[in-house]
């Protein structure tokens, strides 16, 4: 059972995709009780854990190259974690808390006691000097998971989250409040009132889509029921990448330099047909990059930055092309489904503006394993005469700066 690995990079490291270049800014606040007066000794934090496993103890277990299955039992037990430090209130319940301004804009409170909670909610654009969090009595959220095609419990574990809903105005913002793993096949949470979501997992597991919730003000529980789990979709790419691997037939690209370029597999395009091929744009330099609508920092970082490259150099497109790959799964089939997909993202993220340069939609891992690629937010650089070179956009725009191609640039 490989849990204790599960339980650290999941919960603590990957909560939501991470961000590249985040500004860190400090929020002030002032947690209360419900008739107004300070609570000394409260947690805040954006990220829960639910087995009462603390911050310290997971990083301990972490360390020791053993497998924990007690991470895995006290269901229901809060402890603070988050990508920010947890904070503690003084005696007039005042504290600070460090943040990351570009996806977190969720926070909740706990008495000592794990009593009472409250969520404090922030506008990460516009981050507030100061807020106030007045804490109700907490409410149990319960089930079970189990797998879908047979009815049977999950093994050796399952990890459950519950965090906010889907928010358009924050897509990259992290939603998932608490997280709660177990060897038992169940799941327990605390929550104040509001509207929530689950998801759940288990080894090549998942459930298909989000389970709302509603929990509401004097409830003593919410039963969810039983979420059924099935085989995940997007854990196909990698398995596959390890499939190829162990055949002895994946060569990563950083070991093609100087060789011709392969094909690439598309289901449908913008920009160009789905029949081009490298091949088509011989005698141009074609800069090639791999990205996922799941990966945060190639949606808000990379892409934004190669659609300034095209931009500063659209006088010189003739001598260069720029074309990106979207890996999704196999349910996004069309241009159309993708751009469902991305409608918060180029709104909020991209300022309205889709991008400038051609989309291939590959919903296989046939490009991926045809470039010799295992990881979203790579860039292949390819050379006039169709080879693989080393080097990226950056590459490209000193040689587009010189004015002349390097004579040189297919050998590796």
């Amino acid at each position: 059972m490989v849990l204790r690995g599960c339980l650290l990079g999941l919960a603590l490291f990957s909560v939501e995709p991470s961000l590249a270049a985040e500004r860190i800014w400090s929020l002030q606040g002032r947690v209360v009780d419900q008739e107004g007066r300070p609570v000394a000794g409260a947690s805040v934090a954006p990220f829960w854990g639910g087995n009462g496993v603390t911050l310290e103890q997971l990083r301990k277990v972490e360390q020791d190259g053993k497998d924990h299955p007690e991470l895995a039992m006290n269901e229901g037990r809060l402890e603070p974690w988050g990508h920010a430090t947890p904070s503690q209130t003084d005696a007039n319940g005042d504290f600070s808390i460090q943040l990351k301004s570009s996806n977190e804009w969720k926070l909740m409170a706990v008495d000592k006691e794990r009593k009472r909670g409250g969520l404090i909610i922030v506008d990460p654009r516009h981050p507030p000097s100061r807020v106030e969090c007045r804490l109700v009595p907490l409410i149990r959220v319960h089930g079970r998971v189990r797998v879908a095609a047979t009815g049977k419990p999950i093994t050796p574990w399952d990890r459950v989250y519950v965090g906010l809903p889907f928010n358009e105005d924050f897509p990259l913002g992290r939603l998932r409040l608490e997280d709660c793993a177990s060897v038992k096949s169940r799941f327990e949470f605390w929550l104040p009132p509001g509207d929530y979501r689950l998801e759940a997992f288990g080894p090549d597991l998942e459930l298909t889509k989000p389970h709302p919730i509603r929990v509401t003000a004097g409830q003593h529980e919410v039963d969810c029921g039983v979420l059924d789990l099935s085989p995940i979709l997007g854990e196909y790419i990698w398995r596959r990448v390890e499939e190829t691997k162990k055949s002895g037939t994946w060569r990563p690209y950083t070991q093609r330099y100087g060789q011709p370029c392969p094909k690439w597999h598309v289901i449908d395009a913008r920009g160009m047909p789905k029949d081009a091929q490298p091949s088509d744009l011989r005698g141009k330099w074609l800069v090639v990059y791999f990205w996922s609508p799941g990966c945060g920092p190639c949606l808000e970082t990379t892409l934004p930055q190669l659609c300034k490259f095209y931009e500063a150099h659209k006088t010189q497109r003739e001598r260069f092309e720029l074309v990106s790959i979207c890996m999704v799964d196999p349910s996004t089939r069309t241009m159309a489904d993708l751009d469902r997909m991305l409608k918060p993202i180029v709104k909020v993220i991209w300022g309205g503006k889709e991008l400038p340069f051609p989309v291939l939609l590959d919903n296989t891992t046939k490009s991926m394993e045809s470039f010799g690629v295992e990881l979203f937010g790579v860039t292949v650089l390819i050379d006039p005469t169709g080879r693989l070179v080393q080097g990226d956009e950056s590459t490209l725009a000193a040689i587009l700066k010189n004015g002349k191609e390097n004579r040189n640039s297919s050998r590796p």
